[in-house]
C-alpha cells in the first residue's frame, strides 16, 4: 500500500500567488492594448466628424481641423447642458 505524502501548505500559497501575479500581469497587458485601440478609435471618430461637417456645412473657410475641433466642443457643450 502506498503511503500518503505530506502536504505542503506553502506550495499552495506560492502557486496561488504566482497565478494571481500572472493574472494581474495579463490584465495590465490587455488594458494597455485596449487603451491603444481606444486612441485609434478616437482618431477615426474625429475624421468621421470632420467628414460629416464638410458634407452638411460645406468646406470650412478656415483650417478644417480647427473647424472640426470647434464643432466637437459645441456638441459637447450642447450635450452637457
Amino acid at each position: 500500500m502506498r503511503q500518503k505524502s505530506e502536504q505542503n501548505p506553502g506550495a499552495f500559497i506560492d502557486t496561488a500567488l504566482v497565478v494571481t501575479g500572472l493574472g494581474f500581469l495579463g490584465l495590465v497587458a490587455w488594458n494597455t492594448y485596449q487603451i491603444t485601440l481606444l486612441g485609434n478609435a478616437i482618431e477615426a471618430n474625429t475624421i468621421h466628424t470632420c467628414w460629416l461637417t464638410e458634407m452638411m456645412l460645406g468646406t470650412p473657410a478656415s483650417n478644417a481641423q480647427e473647424a472640426c475641433d470647434v464643432l466637437r466642443e459645441q456638441i459637447q457643450e450642447y450635450w452637457n447642458r
